[in-house]
């Protein structure tokens, strides 16, 4: 009838089952994004610019790719804005060796100044192969920026230093 917290100790735990360290994320990269991040407190503004891509995933030269970018915003793990960004991928970046996607998309949101730490932003990238039988995924790879997450250093430094752009790579991980 009414919720009630209990709290678990190693030895409640059976043996079969592991305590999962959130913090542990599995090291297989999917690529790297590159991110430029700001938040105005006096406006309540925070401002993300996706600015490039690189690393993805090989393939085969004759074979063409989509490569699709989602950003969702989440508050107290609730979604309230994503953007689908269109194929990040042109074919005279595919030509080239530098495997460097430019895409130059800015995201702006207002965020309470009271809200901005339960506030998490996922990016996700999700990677095709064109023109194949079932078209399938091949790639796909996430980044979750916001507290208590593996860039929360990254966030932090964002919130205590406003009114300044933090540029940095982030990888996606799968």
């Amino acid at each position: 009838m009414f919720e009630a917290v209990i709290p678990l100790n190693s030895s409640m735990i059976p043996h079969y089952q592991q305590i999962i360290d959130f913090k542990d994320l599995p090291e297989i990269t999917f690529g790297e994004i590159f991110l430029g991040m700001s938040y105005l407190p006096t406006a309540e503004r925070i401002t993300i610019k996706v600015e490039k891509l690189r690393y993805l995933c090989k393939t085969e030269k004759d074979k063409k790719i989509d490569a699709r970018l989602i950003v969702t915003f989440f508050h107290h793990g609730r979604r309230f804005y994503q953007k689908k960004l269109p194929s990040i991928i042109s074919a005279e970046s595919l030509t080239t060796n530098n495997n460097m996607h430019e895409i130059n998309e800015i995201i702006t949101q207002n965020i309470p100044l009271n809200d901005i730490q339960s506030i998490y932003v996922h990016f996700e990238l999700i990677i095709r192969v064109l023109h194949s039988k079932d078209e399938s995924i091949i790639s796909g790879g996430s980044i979750l920026l916001g507290e208590h997450t593996r860039y929360e250093s990254e966030w932090q430094t964002m919130l205590e230093q406003p009114r300044q752009v933090h540029l940095g790579w982030y990888q996606f991980f799968g």
